[in-house]
């Protein structure tokens, strides 16, 4: 019977261009060498580490592997769900979304090129089915919607 484990994170991440007048989503490309989905298209991605918070491995997993500052998170109302035949797992993985600074991506050995894409650019590479829906959501419900200020995360809460 395949166990349940929740130790991954999915990370969407955007800034506004102001010349397009547009948001930008980065996809980055898996290294070949990669064990799992090796050259696929993806939002980031990483594994829980000892005590960390699920918020926590998105914020260090956006620095190691793209090097970017983020402005704004917003936990997205989404939590991804699938099956690693490989370790006859169920995952699940809470989503997030964020804005960044700049644009300027330093890449780790995990992803061999990165792209800076307008909605239907992102979610044409995107192969994934959890990834396209994070996105949806990123995109419709979180960056030109309604839901915004609902899951927009207040970091001076966990300041406290």
């Amino acid at each position: 019977m395949p166990k349940i484990i929740s130790n991954t994170i999915q990370f969407h991440i955007s800034i506004y261009d102001k010349l397009e007048q547009t948001y930008l989503h980065l996809v980055l490309k898996r290294s070949e060498t990669n064990r799992l989905y090796p050259n696929v298209w993806q939002a980031i991605t990483g594994t829980i580490e000892n005590n960390e918070t699920s918020l926590q491995t998105a914020l260090r997993e956006l620095k190691e592997e793209t090097g970017l500052t983020v402005k704004n998170v917003w936990n997205l109302p989404y939590i991804t769900q699938y099956y690693d035949v490989y370790t006859d797992s169920i995952g699940l993985a809470p989503c997030f979304g964020g804005i960044v600074l700049d644009k300027e991506v330093t890449l780790s050995e995990e992803h061999s090129e990165y792209r800076w894409c307008n909605y239907e650019e992102a979610r044409n590479l995107l192969p994934l089915p959890t990834h396209k829906s994070a996105l949806d959501i990123f995109h419709f419900d979180i960056l030109s919607g309604s839901l915004s200020d609902l899951y927009e995360i207040d970091f001076k809460r966990f300041n406290k």
